[in-house]
């Protein structure tokens, strides 16, 4: 769990809930105590990923140990975040930049950073959720916040990471 005021996340035991520990986010070298966002697991490499959006960053915990593997950038204002079925990519939403970082979750390296439709950002917008499909071929970002207008859902394929629909 991602205790956003804290810079820390709680491990609860799966069937009895019971706090098994709370683990710190790494400082960063600045001065932005972390901001723990949402939490996503993947059981490639075993590593549970956690947004930190006073950092702009995506920090991964051995999901056995709680060690920190190591970081990824992000656009500023991480908020959701999805990894496919196969944990080749973790799609991360920031709010700010208006943007969607995908990283390799095995090297931690940014793949691409998918900038929010123009259209839909000179409305107000900004993404929010994202998913990747069951069968990690395609990404949607819901995008909110367009002042009165209907919110949208953007497909994305996962290969060329180009708009494919709303």
């Amino acid at each position: 769990i991602a205790n956003r005021g804290s810079g820390d996340i709680s491990v609860l035991h799966a069937r009895t809930g019971e706090l098994l520990m709370t683990v710190p986010l790494p400082q960063y070298q600045g001065d932005n105590f972390p901001e723990p966002m949402y939490v996503v697991y993947t059981t490639v490499g075993n590593q549970v990923f956690v947004g930190d959006r006073a950092n702009d960053r995506v920090v991964s915990f051995d999901a056995d140990s709680f060690s920190v593997v190591g970081t990824a950038p992000t656009g500023s204002g991480v908020w959701h975040m999805w990894a496919d079925p196969d944990g080749k990519q973790l799609w991360v939403n920031a709010d700010i930049d208006n943007v969607t970082t995908v990283i390799d979750p095995g090297s931690l390296s940014v793949i691409t950073t998918i900038p929010t439709p123009a259209d839909l950002v000179a409305m107000g917008g900004h993404p929010h959720d994202v998913i990747v499909g069951p069968f990690g071929k395609l990404a949607y970002v819901s995008i909110v916040g367009l002042g009165g207008s209907s919110d949208y859902v953007v497909q994305f394929s996962t290969e060329s990471f180009k708009e494919t629909g709303r």
